[in-house]
């Protein structure tokens, strides 16, 4: 939603269903509408956001709005929803572009009605107005529900499959067959499993397979109904090794003396830890490392060593041996 002189809460959209899904609860303010000069400024969730990137480097993105022209009015707002996002601010703090997901999709309010300040405060060759907007409306629709969406969860020896699909219009459809193929890089494990539809959940289906070998793996669902192909669709994933032998409280002694063998180091029980310090200072093993310094950049001992050459110079001088 954008502002305006009769926008968001001077255009009574506090009051109105759509205010509900907004970021910020614009009925808690009157007269928003602030015709004022103000830089708009990137936030430190801004500064992350990949949809206000005009340059990869961090610092230059950070010139490039800075130096963006003035805007000439914003509206300000009531107190932000729990999960909204500030990604611009005006240099005053007032918050000028605010976000948050809602539902499937995106809510998001622009407090201003001036952007076009920076097409035109801006030489004709500077395209930083046209990415914003190119850019915002894109990460609104980026992840738009697909008709035919297929997700994997990989878990500990087995995978969750889950799809939804649905017609043209979005409407979910239910008495759908979705078969889907699985297989891995070395095609030694490969499967076929029917998906079963969710009790309560229209047009959702899952399915669960266990898999014994471990790397990556290709899945394919096909849908059809009534013996007419529906749509299909691809993923890949990643089946870890089983790691639950790293949470075993148990000592593996056997492990422990093979690897304190194959690095040169040594087993140790709690009943001799107390030669365990003389050990460490007699051992050879581990990164010993050497510094070398010029004699000058020691001042004591550099001087000390120039005193003792003068004395023996100032002695042999009085014997005679000079």
């Amino acid at each position: 939603m954008l502002a305006g002189r009769h926008g968001l809460a001077e255009g009574g959209w506090g009051n109105s269903q759509v205010g509900q899904l907004l970021p910020a609860r614009l009925k808690e303010v009157q007269n928003s509408f602030v015709r004022e000069p103000a830089q708009a400024q990137l936030t430190s969730s801004g500064i992350s956001s990949t949809m206000l990137k005009f340059a990869e480097n961090e610092d230059d993105n950070f010139e490039l709005w800075q130096s963006l022209p003035p805007l000439s009015d914003y509206q300000t707002l009531g107190t932000l929803r729990p999960a909204a996002s500030t990604l611009l601010s005006m240099d005053n703090g007032t918050p000028l572009l605010i976000t948050q997901p809602y539902g499937k999709g995106k809510a998001s309010i622009f407090a201003t009605a001036a952007s076009w300040r920076w097409q035109m405060n801006l030489p004709a060759d500077d395209d930083r107005h046209h990415r914003f907007w190119r850019q915002l409306v894109r990460s609104h629709v980026v992840d738009t529900r697909k008709q035919f969406d297929f997700t994997a969860d990989v878990q500990t020896g087995k995978v969750e499959l889950r799809t939804e699909v649905s017609d043209a219009d979005f409407e979910n459809l239910d008495d759908v067959r979705i078969s889907v193929f699985i297989s891995n890089e070395q095609d030694i494990e490969s499967q076929r499993v029917e998906m079963r539809s969710v009790a309560g959940e229209s047009g959702v289906y899952q399915a669960e397979l266990p898999l014994a070998s471990t790397g990556v793996f290709y899945a394919e669902a096909i849908a059809s109904q009534d013996g007419e192909l529906l749509d299909s669709a691809r993923l890949a994933f990643d089946m870890p090794e089983n790691h639950a032998k790293f949470f075993n409280i148990r000592q593996d002694r056997a492990q422990l003396e093979r690897l304190a063998d194959l690095t040169g180091g040594q087993y140790w029980q709690a009943d001799n830890l107390e030669e365990l310090p003389f050990a460490i200072s007699r051992s050879k093993a581990g990164i010993t490392e050497q510094q070398r310094d010029p004699l000058w950049s020691i001042p004591l001992l550099f001087i000390l060593l120039l005193m003792f050459k003068v004395i023996e110079w100032v002695l042999r001088r009085r014997w005679g041996k000079i």
